[in-house]
């Protein structure tokens, strides 16, 4: 038996997904659900001495704070969020 879960990991009851994803605000120190449409998914790179470090995040605004969720390469390439 198969289950549908989202990038937060967290699953609904009725449909198996769910319309929003957690993200952990450092200014209010509790977790906050961000609806999936306001999600955006981002790439950062950088030089390093030893070549490239390359990582990969969703980003959201939520009441004014930016929030990021870091995630693996697999993950981003799977994710449906918009490009930020």
């Amino acid at each position: 038996m198969s289950q549908m879960y989202n990038l937060s990991g967290a699953r609904d009851r009725t449909t198996g997904w769910r319309e929003s994803m957690k993200f952990y605000n450092l200014k209010t120190r509790s977790h906050v659900d961000v609806p999936d449409s306001e999600v955006r998914k981002m790439k950062m790179v950088r030089k390093t001495k030893s070549g490239e470090q390359v990582r990969y995040a969703l980003t959201a605004t939520y009441q004014g704070s930016k929030l990021f969720k870091f995630i693996n390469e697999a993950t981003y390439k799977s994710s449906t969020a918009a490009d930020a």
